[in-house]
């Protein structure tokens, strides 16, 4: 058995992080030249140790014994598959970009650059993403509060101010708990909300919707959510990175 097919049971049958990481792996089979563990413990949001530890348990003496197999092994499989990798690839992580308009995407950007307090409200299934959020604004001098969906209520009740924002994010598990009432306080505390969907046809009482996408089905579908959502807070975070270095000028 050669370690693609091992990829590929591993997939159905490991654990969490082992089927991130082999599902990762196999979307990315053409690039693993460029990846280190350190970069694929980044993206994926596992821990470095933890990627040597999956290679080691594939049957390598480390990262690399492994990644050089791979690469060998995917040049057998030819032109037609490396293609459609690279195109899946792609379009996970400009989807954020694709499917909301740029005045959407500016007006949220705006409101977020003027927020006293940036309140991102999650599922726990999105626990390591949101912290690497949250520190990437602390970086740059914004305030950046995590708040799981089964507390969302009380923050709202007893934090929010109105000069403050709110974010939902989407979840492939879990539903915002009351989330008409949630948002309906957000209103009278007068604090900007916004809801991040992956539902193109969905209606809110949000301020503003903004759009996700999850291409694949099954293990690839939480990847694709986790780069659509970094994707649109790298962005988020380089215009008031960038706003706040040259007030004066337009941001591109």
């Amino acid at each position: 058995m050669n370690v693609i097919e091992k990829l590929e049971i591993m997939k159905q049958t490991g654990s969490g992080a082992e089927k991130t990481l082999s599902a990762f792996i196999m979307n990315n089979l053409f690039k693993i030249d460029k990846l280190t563990s350190i970069n694929i413990a980044k993206v994926t949001q596992i821990s470095q140790p933890t990627v040597v530890r999956f290679s080691k348990n594939l049957g390598y003496s480390g990262f690399a014994q492994f990644k050089y197999d791979l690469m060998a092994n995917a040049k057998s499989i030819g032109k037609q598959p490396r293609e459609k990798f690279e195109i899946d690839f792609s379009n996970d992580i400009n989807s954020v970009i694709k499917l909301n308009s740029q005045s959407t995407l500016a007006g949220f950007f705006e409101v977020v650059k003027s927020s006293k307090k940036i309140y991102l409200c999650y599922p726990r299934e999105l626990t390591n993403l949101v912290m690497s959020i949250i520190q990437d604004f602390n970086d740059i001098g914004y305030l950046c509060m995590p708040v799981e969906y089964n507390a969302a209520k009380s923050i709202v009740e007893t934090a929010l101010t109105d000069s403050d924002t709110f974010i939902l994010l989407p979840s492939l598990k879990e539903k915002v708990p009351d989330e008409i009432e949630l948002l309906s306080t957000i209103k009278d505390a007068e604090a900007a909300s916004f809801k991040v969907t992956l539902d193109k046809n969905e209606n809110s009482i949000a301020d503003g919707l903004l759009y996700a996408s999850t291409l694949h089905s099954g293990d690839m579908a939480f990847i694709a959510l986790k780069m659509s959502l970094q994707t649109l807070f790298y962005y988020t975070c380089q215009y008031c990175f960038l706003k706040h270095l040259f007030p004066g000028n337009p941001t591109t």
